[in-house]
């Protein structure tokens, strides 16, 4: 053969000589799985495993509300919005708990585009740190906000209508005669 390379055929420095470990066998980068065979220590750590996660998956079915002292979950243990009222019991949560409860006739006239108009209704005994929830009467503009807090000095609670509407003019949120506002107050 002319221009072709020659192949020596007893040549064998480019593979390993017969009986030494090649890659894949023996204690080489790779391990054959078959025969592998886990250390006492490693059969020990695995049983650990196994029976940590399958405590906690029987503990969690078979803790009830029965098992848990009373008052062990406190309000700092829970997380912000985890108690929702899908997760109240029906009349869990009774009279006791709202401090003053009210609806009240009021009329608030005409407020500017981009105003706010205030009034204070009588609420004896209210705190600063009390909650203020108000509802407007029915038919209220999507354009008004309406918003309530504590005026503990005053013994009232201050409502603050305000219109958002940026176009100029002004409306009267609650007609020509007022409605009724519900006040409520949670301690």
């Amino acid at each position: 053969m002319t221009g072709a390379p020659e192949i020596e055929e007893d040549r064998h420095d480019w593979f390993e000589e017969p009986g030494t470990p090649v890659a894949g066998q023996g204690r080489g980068n790779h391990m054959k799985l078959s025969g592998f065979r886990p250390s006492p220590a490693l059969v020990v750590a695995l049983i650990a495993l196994f029976v940590s996660i399958g405590g906690i998956g029987y503990a969690a079915s078979k803790i009830g509300t029965n098992d848990i002292k009373n008052g062990a979950v406190t309000a700092q243990k829970l997380h912000k919005n985890a108690v929702t009222t899908k997760k109240i019991k029906n009349q869990a949560v009774t009279g006791g708990k709202f401090f003053l409860s009210s609806v009240t006739t009021l009329n608030f006239g005409n407020v500017n585009g981009s105003t706010c108009s205030a009034m204070t209704i009588p609420a004896p005994g209210i705190s600063a740190s009390d909650h203020v929830v108000v509802t407007p009467p029915p038919g209220w503009p999507d354009t008004f906000v309406l918003t309530a807090h504590p005026e503990p000095a005053s013994n009232a609670a201050r409502f603050t209508a305000c219109n958002t509407f940026t176009g100029g003019g002004f409306v009267d949120p609650d007609g020509a005669s007022g409605g009724p506002y519900k006040l409520l107050v949670i301690r």
